[in-house]
C-alpha cells in the first residue's frame, strides 16, 4: 500500500500484504530494566487477542527471572509456526546464534532466517 511506501517499509518483503500474516515477537533480555518497548508490545498482543485479529503475539524472556521459561526446542515448538515463511532474528549476536542453533535442531530451515 502507499502508506507503507511513504514510510519506507517494503510491505511485500515483510509479509504485510498477505492476509494470513502473523508476527510472533520473541524478546529476550538479561535484566528487567533492559526491556525495551514492553508496554507497546503488550498492548499490541492484548489488542490482537481482544479483537481476535490473531496477527500478533509477544513473548518476553528475562534471564534473571527464574520463572521465565528457557527458550529451548520445546518452547519454540509450542509457540512458533514451524511452517513459517520467514524468521526474522534480531538481538545480540550470541543470542541470535543460539536461536539459530535451537531452531535448526527442530527442523526450521536456515534459508528462512533474515536478520534486521
Amino acid at each position: 500500500s502507499d502508506v507503507y511506501k511513504r514510510q519506507g517499509i517494503n510491505a511485500e518483503y515483510m509479509g504485510l500484504t498477505d492476509p494470513s500474516f502473523k508476527l510472533v515477537l520473541f524478546s529476550a533480555f538479561k535484566k528487567k530494566d533492559q526491556v525495551l518497548a514492553e508496554p507497546l508490545f503488550r498492548a499490541l498482543h492484548d489488542i490482537s487477542e481482544k479483537f481476535k485479529f490473531n496477527n500478533f503475539e509477544y513473548h518476553l524472556r528475562v534471564s534473571e527471572n527464574p520463572k521465565d521459561p528457557k527458550w529451548d526446542g520445546e518452547f519454540f515448538k509450542k509457540h512458533m509456526d514451524l511452517e513459517a515463511k520467514k524468521v526474522i532474528i534480531y538481538g545480540p549476536l550470541g543470542a541470535e546464534e543460539s536461536i539459530k542453533r535451537t531452531l535448526g535442531s527442530i527442523g526450521v530451515k536456515e534459508s528462512l532466517y533474515h536478520r534486521l
